[in-house]
């Protein structure tokens, strides 16, 4: 009998064990109020789970192996870091088990705006970066150095920095970027997209990204410097601008490689496309480039090897919003045919098993570019509303940024469902930029009195791709519709 009790007080002793043991779910804000308070309660194998909302705070994950993740994804779960730091800080040797997974992070002021990692490798997944700042040298939307870090499935779009790396500073980390969008971020000297220095040399793979629109006047797409093992494997480099020299890649003293990749429509007055300085030897495989090798700037001493499949024809895009390839592009099936390149998601990639180039082919292309990313436009809509004014209307609308944004046309309806007709004989101009918005207004004279209209708003990007906002109503001669839109 007294065996037999034993067994038994032993096993309510291991369920005891085992309940105590099993990883809790804290919810914000209904167990904790923020979500730095629910990080501080937690233990390794938690989950911190946050409710949409805007949350104004800076977070630290205290080296803690928890997923901090969003109910409702980016969109939806902000955290701003009101100008106070960097809004996600890894400082205390997180492992790959720390996540940050599907929020919003805006508004950061410090070396990585929106993410400072240091001597860790956390999961960074399904996260919008934006609208942050790298104060007072690097990175605006991430900062890493001496980490082995993972973003997938990001948007680091409409960041800056006041010297280097507008989106992303690599410094001396071994970094997988995959399934990213890099697009609409500056710097005030070198790398608008990714700055990138190895002090010790290791190894970079960035896989099925888009990096365009970025400025910067060196290398305004990607820099690399002592970089010696660096693979830039199915990517989309277009659009991005320098003053200086490498519009779309710039690198020095490195050996990279770039295949399956399309470098087209970038920018600048030295190497538009590529451009290579201090010994770098770049190796360019089954890639479309524009200008083709004699294009690229080669300082005396480095090497561009033009490898096989190398192509010099327009890729064909859809659009240059989101950069995806259009029937017939030449792009298509003309990657690298090594079976482990194929193609493996249809869509995005078109055609055959075989590779296609650029960010939406191959097989990592099947987990796409970031939450909500491509962008058909990129402008951060505050407010939008149409005002009666005796005989008139008013209709007037605010941003808080605005990425390649070439202006707006009003369209107006007498139903809310149908039936829009564009008012605006001219395109009103954009006045806004990647780190500031502007107000603006229309007088709709051509109205009736006591009659009810509907207006929505066309925003229009330097590529042609648009976007509709709205509808807002009004009745002339009484009173209006107002929208108080939260992106």
């Amino acid at each position: 009998m007294e065996h037999a009790t034993r067994i038994v007080l032993a096993i309510l002793v291991f369920f005891a064990f085992t309940i105590s043991t099993q990883a809790a779910t804290i919810h914000v804000p209904a167990d904790q109020p923020t979500i730095q308070a629910g990080i501080n309660t937690s233990v390794d194998g938690d989950e911190v789970l946050v409710a949409p909302g805007t949350y104004v705070e800076n977070i630290t994950f205290l080296g803690k192996a928890i997923t901090v993740q969003s109910e409702d994804g980016a969109e939806q779960t902000i955290i701003d870091g009101n100008h106070a730091g960097s809004v996600v800080t890894f400082d205390s040797g997180e492992t790959p088990a720390a996540i940050l997974d599907g929020f919003t992070l805006r508004n950061g002021y410090s070396t990585g705006g929106g993410i400072y990692c240091i001597s860790s490798s956390p999961t960074i997944e399904n996260c919008t970066v934006t609208g942050n700042t790298g104060t007072p040298v690097h990175g605006g939307g991430i900062y890493c150095a001496f980490s082995l870090l993972t973003i997938s499935n990001c948007s680091i779009i409409g960041n800056s920095s006041l010297m280097f790396g507008g989106g992303i500073t690599i410094w001396s980390s071994d970094p997988t970027i995959e399934n990213c969008s890099i697009s609409g971020n500056s710097a005030f000297a070198v790398g608008g997209g990714i700055f990138h220095y190895q002090q010790y040399g290791s190894s970079t793979e960035i896989t099925n990204c888009l990096i365009s629109g970025n400025q910067a006047v060196s290398a305004g797409g990607v820099y690399c410097q002592t970089i010696f093992s660096s693979w830039i494997t199915n990517c989309t480099i277009a659009g991005n601008s320098a003053s200086g020299d490498g519009g779309g890649f710039s690198c020095y003293g490195s050996t990279p490689t770039i295949v399956n990749c399309i470098l087209w429509g970038d920018t600048s007055p030295t190497g538009p496309e590529i451009a290579l300085y201090d010994g770098s030897t770049l190796t360019v495989s089954y890639s479309d480039v524009q200008g083709g090798e004699t294009a690229a700037y080669v300082a005396p001493g480095c090497t561009l090897d033009w490898s096989s499949g190398n192509m010099n024809a327009n890729p064909l895009f859809v659009s240059r919003a989101d950069y995806q390839l259009a029937d017939g592009s030449p792009c298509i099936d003309t990657g690298n045919p090594t079976s482990s390149y194929n193609d493996a998601c249809f869509p995005p990639s078109k055609g055959t098993a075989l590779n296609d180039m650029g960010g939406f082919g191959g097989p990592g292309a099947c987990a796409g570019l970031g939450p909500g990313a491509p962008a058909p436009t990129l402008i951060e809509l505050t407010s939008f509303d149409a005002v009666s004014q005796g005989s008139k209307v008013l209709v007037r609308w605010k941003t808080a940024s605005e990425i390649d944004n070439e202006g707006f046309h009003l369209w107006r309806a007498e139903e809310g469902e149908g039936g829009f007709t564009r008012i605006t004989s001219r395109m009103i101009p954009s006045e806004g930029g990647p780190l500031w918005g502007a107000h603006y207004d229309h007088i709709d004279e051509d109205v009736t009195i006591g009659q009810t209209y509907f207006y929505k708003l066309e925003a229009i990007d330097i590529y042609g791709a648009s976007a509709l906002y709205g509808p807002v109503e009004v009745m002339v001669g009484g009173p209006g519709c107002f929208i108080d839109v939260v992106m």
